[in-house]
């Protein structure tokens, strides 16, 4: 019997447990049946609760932050233009400075220019005969030492004040004789091209030059021919050149820059 009513009361206390459960289910499907269109502000609410304090410390302290990140991104910007503008600013000087050493350098040039013409202001001769008017390269000049006791056998005559053309073999009192250097025969140094070349041109006649060199140095048609010893002044340009391969040399014939047929009026400079 007592066995009996142990077995009984052991069966009924899973019952009540099973119970108990069916009313906390049920108690919670009602809670949330009744609460369900609250649930998602409370959840809101929770969330807020917990999130709100990082927004507003974000908030606090955000502002700065892209104040100050934006303080150094200009300061860099600002040393970037800084550095540009300084080197603009050397450029210009840099400009400036040659400017100004240019114009230096061409008032010296002008000064010296004007000094020069100044000293310069040569004896002005006309052409009373020319080669092709007598047997030699002779110029015949209507001026003597009535006109300018200042010549002399020996000065140079010019065409201007940079071509040469000869110098004075005879003087008298109304009468000058200048010799060109392009009388047959007759040798003078020169130089030729931009390089200068060193060679010894020998007269042709009437305004006429030749010259060698070997086949090896670079000539070309107009190069300038300028006397080295007496001064640099132009005597002719290349016209023509001759290369024969059986001859280590090359045959080069200048001529003087001006028709002598056409010379009208000499320079004379004023020692």
């Amino acid at each position: 019997m007592t066995t009996r009513m142990n077995y009984l009361r052991a069966n009924r206390e899973p019952d009540r447990a099973q119970i108990g459960k069916i009313i906390l289910l049920v108690f919670v499907v009602v809670a949330i049946y009744l609460w369900g269109s609250q649930t998602a502000s409370l959840v809101d609410r929770i969330l807020s609760f917990v999130i709100y304090p990082f927004i507003k410390i974000d908030r606090a302290i955000g502002a700065p932050i892209d104040q100050t990140l934006n303080f150094f991104i200009q300061q860099n910007h600002l040393a970037e233009e800084n550095e540009r503008l300084k080197g603009e600013n050397d450029r210009l000087k840099v400009l400036l400075l040659n400017k100004i050493d240019l114009a230096k350098a061409n008032a010296d040039l002008r000064n010296l220019a004007t000094e020069r013409v100044a000293k310069y202001k040569p004896i002005i001769a006309k052409v009373l005969a020319k080669p092709n008017q007598l047997p030699y390269d002779i110029l015949l000049l209507d001026i003597g030492t009535n006109q300018a006791r200042e010549l002399k056998v020996g000065q140079l005559i010019f065409l201007n004040q940079n071509t040469i053309l000869g110098q004075i073999a005879y003087v008298s009192s109304n009468l000058t004789k200048a010799k060109l250097y392009s009388t047959s025969g007759e040798t003078i140094p020169v130089v030729i091209g931009d390089k200068k070349v060193p060679a010894v041109a020998g007269g042709q006649g009437n305004g006429n030059f030749s010259l060698s060199l070997p086949r090896g140095v670079v000539i070309k048609v107009g190069d300038l021919v300028k006397t080295s010893l007496i001064g640099d002044y132009l005597l002719g340009t290349v016209s023509k050149i001759y290369n024969d391969p059986n001859n280590p040399f090359q045959k080069i014939i200048f001529k003087s820059p001006i028709n002598l047929a056409e010379l009208v009026w000499v320079e004379i400079p004023n020692p």
